[in-house]
């Protein structure tokens, strides 16, 4: 027993070959920067997190505005904001780890191409059901760009001094992202020509600067050095579902009929609860 456990903690001269050649392939990308290109970076990543979080509070100072303008029923405008926080909070680790395993720098344009193209549809959006379901589709985007702004901030700067400033300053970026979306939200509806939809026009045009930004200032992308390069699709599954449950209800749960009564609402809940329980002891 003894003999098959040093084994075990011994590593074969194919795995230590295996690590030695990561180490060397880390070492070989290490990327030799400008400072003015290393702030770009930092802003860049930061300016994701701002329109990120924009992107709910601008909405939510214009829903009057849009409540008039499409004609929706006031307990239906709960969801112009719900969908865009459902999809873009509950797929953060999805995306996270797809950009671990296929490049984070291709997550962070994809992500920024999906904020451009729905921002415009949501822009263009003629009716309340169309709007909240292209709200939805531009939290995706969101959820594509966070973890991979996060990852490449950690790959761009190693442990030190200016790690925790990058790293300050970007989360820095949610507060500042909230104050901006209520304030470049409440003047472009009450000044623009367009009204609420110039939000979404804002967003769009922002996204595609930080797009550009990331495509010239990020570093290419480190081949993934892990050895099982899998999606683990059973815990993405479980971890996903139950949190969509769980913030479907808290957005739900105070407009239903009998509010946090209601059945259904008791039900999912109890559901998504289960669903992150079951996640937790599955990643056991």
């Amino acid at each position: 027993m003894s003999k098959e456990l040093l084994d075990l903690a011994t590593p074969s001269g194919k795995e230590l070959g295996l690590s030695l050649s990561n180490l060397e392939t880390a070492k070989s990308h290490v990327v030799q920067r400008s400072r003015l290109r290393s702030v770009f970076i930092v802003a860049t990543c930061t300016a994701a997190m701002v329109v990120n979080i924009s992107n709910s509070t601008s909405v939510s100072i214009s829903l009057p505005t849009i409540e008039k303008g499409l004609a929706i029923q006031q307990e239906q405008l709960q969801w112009l904001v719900s969908a865009y926080s459902l999809s873009s909070g509950c797929l953060l680790l999805f995306f996270g780890r797809l950009a671990d395993l296929y490049g984070r720098k291709k997550a962070f344009m994809l992500g920024t191409l999906c904020q451009i193209a729905f921002s415009l549809g949501c822009g263009f959006a003629q009716d309340g059901l169309t709007l909240a379901i292209l709200r939805g589709f531009q939290g995706i985007g969101g959820a594509a760009t966070i973890p991979s702004a996060l990852g490449i901030l950690a790959h761009a700067f190693p442990p030190s001094k200016a790690r925790s400033i990058a790293f300050a300053t970007f989360a820095a970026g949610a507060p500042v992202g909230g104050a901006f979306g209520m304030i470049i939200g409440g003047v472009l509806t009450q000044l623009s020509a367009s009204h609420w939809r110039s939000v979404f026009y804002m967003a769009a045009a922002t996204s595609a600067l930080i797009g550009v930004s990331g495509f010239i200032s990020f570093d290419a992308d480190v081949p993934s050095s892990e050895l099982v390069k899998r999606v683990d699709w059973i815990g993405a599954s479980l971890v996903t579902i139950g949190l969509v449950l769980i913030v479907f209800v808290l957005g739900q749960g105070e407009i239903a009929s009998d509010g946090w009564k209601t059945p259904y609402i008791i039900v999912l809940l109890i559901i998504g609860v289960i669903m992150i329980g079951l996640f937790l002891v599955w990643e056991s």
